[in-house]
């Protein structure tokens, strides 16, 4: 039986949080992906080829590689910043340890998600299709949920902890 089902064909609501990038973009990720906020991290400047890799975070005694996604997704900047990884449980099909360090802005913040209160909205013009599952619109807010099999398959790329 399906949870729509279950609760009198009304669809249940989520929880999610929004992660604020370090350029201004959005994200939303399943509230169980997301494991713990760290400290300030004064991410370095990302190298050729993979600019978007930008240092490692310890996280349970574990260095974890720390991502701009944004960087990643759309290029631009990567410049040096103060952000704070956010941590975030992957898959683990392509990493020997599964958790990533998403740089953001400022803390996360959990949401309620009806169902019904998400409008999709178009990928961005310089959105990778592969990385970005899709746009939607959650109040005034437009936030991307990312494709967390291709953060996976880009760090093994880059040879960030393949197994």
């Amino acid at each position: 039986m399906n949870a729509q089902a279950e609760s009198g064909g009304t669809p249940q609501s989520i929880f999610a949080v929004l992660l604020t990038q370090e350029n201004g973009d959005h994200l939303l990720l399943p509230n169980v992906a997301v494991l713990e906020v760290g400290n300030i991290y004064h991410a370095p400047a990302g190298a050729e080829p993979a600019r978007w890799l930008r240092g490692t975070v310890d996280h349970d005694g574990i260095a974890v590689p720390a991502l701009d996604l944004e960087q990643l997704n759309a290029g631009g900047s990567s410049e040096a910043r103060r952000a704070r990884p956010v941590f975030v449980q992957t898959y683990g099909r392509l990493l020997q340890h599964p958790v990533i360090a998403l740089l953001c802005r400022g803390h996360p913040h959990l949401v309620d998600v009806e169902p019904t209160a998400l409008t999709p909205e178009p990928l961005g013009s310089r959105d990778r299709d592969d990385l970005v599952l899709s746009r939607v619109r959650l109040g005034n807010t437009v936030a991307m949920i990312p494709d967390l099999h291709t953060i996976e398959a880009e760090l093994a790329r880059a040879g960030v902890a393949a197994r």
